[in-house]
């Protein structure tokens, strides 16, 4: 059950990474930007995540899983839906590079459980399935997002992973 959790947990964590690329052609002409800007949104992305790793690990020991990664998905999910509403190119890389930050707590929580409720000799095999989710959020994130797009717009489908994070957290 934990298992599934935490990589549930990445799951819908990578939503919100990886819809930063896949939404991309959707909000590229919308928000008149070049190719080159809407790079630099997967850079905040990452930029967020990097600033605060080392804090998050930190904060992560001494909160708990649970407080961690609710953090975590709270932030991302807020943060991914301030960038559905962007105005300007500053707005959405604001959003963004903050949303990293939210992001950055997810792995070290999600470690932790691993480490906390698998004995030694289950760990790799614990920790390989829960990383798993990272790619296969970026799986569902490629096939849920153009079809909400068509039915939302890309503010819309960009929202809906926003909140899916925030619901996330509570779980």
């Amino acid at each position: 059950m934990m298992l599934a959790l935490i990589s549930l947990s990445h799951i819908v964590g990578a939503t919100g990474q990886y819809s930063i690329n896949t939404l991309a052609p959707f909000y590229l002409h919308d928000l008149e930007l070049t190719r080159t800007q809407v790079g630099l949104f997967f850079t905040a992305f990452y930029a967020g995540m990097a600033w605060l790793s080392y804090p998050a690990c930190w904060l992560s020991d001494r909160l708990g899983v649970g407080k961690a990664s609710l953090g975590g998905h709270v932030s991302l999910g807020i943060f991914t839906v301030a960038a559905a509403w962007a105005p300007s190119f500053a707005w959405a890389f604001g959003s963004f590079l903050l949303a990293g930050l939210g992001y950055s707590f997810l792995n070290p929580a999600s470690t932790k459980g691993v480490m906390g409720w698998f004995e030694a000799r289950e760990r790799a095999t614990a920790m390989g399935i829960k990383q798993t989710g990272v790619p296969a959020g970026g799986v569902l994130t490629a096939m849920l997002a153009p079809s909400l797009v068509l039915w939302i717009g890309w503010r819309g489908a960009l929202a809906v992973l926003g909140v899916l994070n925030i619901g996330f957290g509570f779980v």
